[in-house]
């Protein structure tokens, strides 16, 4: 079992994603609190969840979860440049505010699920 298997099996069974292992870490550029920094990201069903994390990927505070059917203007930046320097960035609306995030290295088919959801 690979790596990024093993951290989806671990993230499954803390209950941060569901099956289809849409979880990874990204650093949140602000949130409506005003904190930013890195965060823990997972889908389970329709909602996304943000958590406090650290440079391990442990599930820390939790701090927002977000019903992706009330989301609208998702961008996902992507691209060859961007997946190989600093990963994927995306942003979002949400409750009249704009979510941004950055250094979603490795992480289009996540960014997939939160899209088909969103759609």
């Amino acid at each position: 079992m690979s790596n990024l298997n093993k951290f989806a099996q671990k993230m499954l069974d803390a209950g941060v994603c569901d099956a289809r292992g849409a979880v990874f870490c990204a650093t949140a550029v602000g949130l409506p609190d005003g904190q930013f920094g890195m965060v823990l990201m997972g889908v389970v069903g329709n909602e996304l969840s943000i958590y406090d994390t650290d440079m391990k990927s442990n599930v820390g505070e939790h701090l927002y979860t977000i019903p992706l059917k009330q989301v609208s203007d998702l961008q996902i930046t992507n691209g060859l440049v961007a997946e190989i320097f600093k990963g994927y960035s995306f942003k979002f609306t949400y409750d009249g505010f704009e979510w941004k995030f950055k250094n979603c290295a490795q992480q289009k088919e996540q960014l997939e699920v939160i899209r088909h959801e969103v759609n």
